[in-house]
């Protein structure tokens, strides 16, 4: 299977399995075969700070740092962190998946951070980005439907499949999953990425 090249940012904070899910995408390219380059970053706060990667897929792949304008999609887990990434984002062809939750940091709550609302991170969001380009999805409550809320992640991979720049099928990346996970979960976490994924695909089934 020839593919280039595929770039994904995943953007976060911590305890919403980012750095999980850049495994979960690298496993799957290594089932296909390709070639994959994953970059890691996180926060000082091991808990909501900041944290993201940087998936590479594909032949021509070599580095696992995605140059700006880059980036295929970014998959957003919280609002102002995927806000953060726009940069990245190639504006004729690059796909912006939201998670509709805004997660406000410590500082916001002691008066030392003048936090914006959420209304004005997604404004400024979806004014710099296509309308066509931007899928925002409530995944805190497709993982709650699913049975854990700690899903968040599989959510967000499941809707990414859904629309069809991966270089490998939605039930080989859930495949991945079921590798990555613990045993326990497995179930809660396959109808977590399923969810994600007809939430995309508009209710289509992963057949049609």
């Amino acid at each position: 299977m020839a593919v280039k090249e595929v770039n994904i940012v995943l953007a976060g904070v911590g305890g919403q399995g980012v750095v999980v899910a850049a495994d979960i995408l690298g496993v799957a390219a290594i089932k296909t075969g390709l070639n994959v380059r994953i970059r890691n970053v996180h926060g000082l706060a091991q808990r909501e700070g900041s944290v993201y990667s940087h998936v590479r897929i594909g032949d021509g792949v070599f580095g696992p740092k995605i140059p700006p304008l880059k980036a295929h999609a970014i998959v957003g887990f919280e609002l102002s962190e995927a806000a953060r990434h726009l940069h990245l984002l190639n504006p004729e062809f690059g796909i912006l998946l939201l998670n509709g939750r805004l997660i406000y940091p410590l500082a916001h709550y002691t008066g030392h951070v003048a936090y914006p609302s959420k209304e004005e991170i997604l404004s400024k969001i979806l004014a710099s980005v296509r309308a066509e380009a931007v899928h925002l999805i409530d995944a805190d409550a497709l993982a709650l439907r699913a049975g854990n809320p700690r899903t968040v992640n599989v959510v967000m991979l499941g809707a990414l499949s859904a629309t069809g720049i991966l270089p490998f099928s939605p039930e080989l990346l859930v495949e991945a999953v079921r590798e990555r996970v613990p045993k326990f979960a497995l179930e809660e976490n396959e109808k977590a990425f399923w969810l994600g994924y007809e939430e995309v695909s508009g209710g289509r089934t992963r057949e049609a």
